[in-house]
């Protein structure tokens, strides 16, 4: 029987713009002749949305509370520390996309059954300061 998957992710980071992510993965079964759909299709759906869910920033990468964006939390001490007005903002965001699809064969020749299982994704996602034109940058979805 076959069982392989895999998981690779490419990116890069600019100060201006931020940080970008490029993931593929996938896995491909074959399956004994007595597997139900529902057990294959149960498969598929497990390494599938493991690997998407390692892709997904976790909570602490939602908020910048230091890197290349500023110090969010330095402004507790900032706006501490002054006497008089103080206002400042920083606009931030980021974006996911994701997309799978799996191919299921049957297939019986010579009396013996075969059933195997393919399925991928691609993943894009961006975070960085918001871009004066939403359709820039690492936002723009290709």
């Amino acid at each position: 029987f076959e069982k392989s998957q895999g998981f690779k992710c490419d990116g890069g980071f600019d100060t201006k713009k931020g940080v970008g992510t490029h993931c593929e993965g996938g896995m491909k079964r074959s399956f004994d002749a007595n597997s139900s759909a529902k057990d294959i299709a149960a498969d598929a759906a497990k390494v599938l949305s493991k690997q998407v869910a390692d892709f997904i920033p976790d909570k602490d990468e939602f908020i910048p509370m230091s890197g290349a964006l500023g110090d969010l939390s330095g402004w507790d001490i900032e706006i501490a520390e002054v006497d008089g007005d103080f206002t400042k903002s920083m606009e931030f965001g980021g974006m996911l996309e994701v997309g799978w699809g799996c191919k299921a064969t049957y297939s019986k020749t010579h009396g013996g059954v075969s059933k195997s299982l393919e399925c991928g994704f691609k993943a894009k996602s961006g975070m960085g300061p918001k871009p004066s034109d939403i359709e820039t940058d690492l936002f723009k979805i290709e």
